[in-house]
């Protein structure tokens, strides 16, 4: 069965809903914490950041961030102690980013929160969800839309 425009039109429509809806889960849970000083958006990019240090590019380049004011967010997320910001030592045009341990220390939260959340997917439907094969389709096509953007 051949895919028509409409069903790149749902793909892209489900996706925007389930990240629309996680933010809420995220809010939810920001707010049973009283966590007031960190928006579910930036929450979000903290959880993929998690551990790693990288570059504002990769939180863009790397999907971690889909909105245009990314910078705005991480001087946020700064200013309130979520993450550090430092130099590199090659190359001083490029700033690298980690999280503080008050970014861990909510991690530490929301992490199994969100495990939560995915026990209740596996649990709460007909046929067990795989999210693993799920992403994998999307990654797919992603790449494949990306690859035919012209820049």
């Amino acid at each position: 069965m051949p895919i028509e425009q409409k069903d790149c039109v749902e793909f892209a429509t489900l996706a925007e809903i389930a990240y629309r809806t996680f933010l809420s889960l995220l809010k939810s849970e920001l707010e049973n914490a009283t966590v007031n000083d960190i928006s579910p958006t930036q929450a979000f990019v903290l959880l993929n950041i998690n551990d790693n240090k990288i570059t504002m590019g990769d939180i863009i380049q790397k999907g971690y961030y889909a909105g245009s004011n990314a910078s705005y967010n991480l001087k946020k997320m700064y200013k309130h102690g979520y993450i550090n910001q430092f130099q590199s030592n090659y190359d001083k045009r490029t700033q690298f980013i980690n999280i503080t341990d008050k970014g861990k220390q909510l991690l530490d939260i929301l992490k199994p929160k969100i495990q939560e959340y995915a026990k209740l997917l596996e649990n709460n439907t007909k046929e067990r969800i795989n999210l693993v094969k799920i992403n994998g389709n999307i990654r797919t096509i992603s790449n494949q839309l990306k690859s035919r953007i012209v820049t």
